[in-house]
């Protein structure tokens, strides 16, 4: 149950840490990609558009 967390929390750090895009991230993480529940999907898109805004500033 803990491995689609485990993954979204992998993807959020690489976003964060290393700047860079929600899409480059997840591939970065590919081998737990699927494991992805929606809802944390959801979350990380929510995160990578908050990124941009901030970026954008």
């Amino acid at each position: 149950m803990g491995i689609s967390r485990s993954a979204s929390t992998c993807i959020a750090y690489l976003m964060r840490k290393q700047r860079i895009s929600f899409v480059q991230a997840a591939v970065q993480d590919y081998d737990k990609y699927d494991d992805v529940h929606q809802k944390f999907w959801a979350a990380l898109r929510v995160v990578a558009d908050a990124e941009l805004e901030e970026a954008a500033k």
